[in-house]
């Protein structure tokens, strides 16, 4: 069994956990199926082996029977037609699940260089806001909220997260929008180090 904490942003369910350790590998992987043993054997790196293998052993003790997991360009899906997101920062793992509704799940340490790099995620309203008075966190955020918001996104082709528009409300809300769409923004502060970002579709 693998530790995890789950806990529910508005319709969604949560998985946090850290990645096994290496050693530990083998332990999980007779709970791998045919399909996800013969993928995982085609893995060089022992990172991508332990996230391959954590989201897939744990997807497996949350629904307590073989949900398959696959991809369709880089988007993550479940054969029991549940909506998944999933993102992963060093060794912290978040999945996000819902039965209803399409969201992204992003997770991003808080580090002072990502003001180096706000140009290449920030529109101009964007940097004028943040310019005022630069916080590290609020940037976190910002990236964190975009990421979240392109994961919810049927069409991924040609957007840049540029196009995606960020307003904060407060600490721990927000909201995102990308054309005519708009999502609901959730935040939440893991070990005073991870910024997690929950992006909902709004009806």
């Amino acid at each position: 069994m693998i530790d995890f904490s789950k806990y529910q942003i508005l319709s969604s369910t949560i998985l946090h956990s850290r990645l096994i350790d290496e050693n530990k590998i083998n332990l999980y992987i007779n709970q791998l199926n045919n399909d996800d043993l013969i993928l995982f054997n085609d893995i060089k790196s022992i990172k991508r082996k332990k996230e391959f293998i954590t989201i897939r052993v744990l997807l497996k003790q949350y629904f307590n029977i073989e949900s398959t997991l696959y991809y369709i360009n880089q988007k993550p899906y479940l054969k029991n037609d549940y909506f998944i997101s999933i993102s992963h920062k060093d060794q912290e793992l978040i999945i996000g699940i819902n039965q209803k509704h399409q969201i992204g799940i992003d997770i991003e340490k808080i580090n002072p260089k990502i003001s180096k790099i706000k140009s290449k995620f920030c529109n101009r309203k964007e940097l004028v806001n943040l310019d005022k008075n630069e916080n590290i966190e609020i940037l976190t955020k910002h990236w964190c909220a975009k990421e979240a918001t392109f994961k919810c996104l049927d069409f991924q082709e040609n957007i840049f997260l540029t196009d995606i528009n960020v307003d904060l409300f407060s600490e721990y809300e927000g909201r995102s929008e990308n054309k005519n769409l708009k999502f609901k923004l959730n935040f939440s502060i893991s070990d005073n180090e991870y910024v997690i970002c929950h992006a909902q579709k709004e009806n």
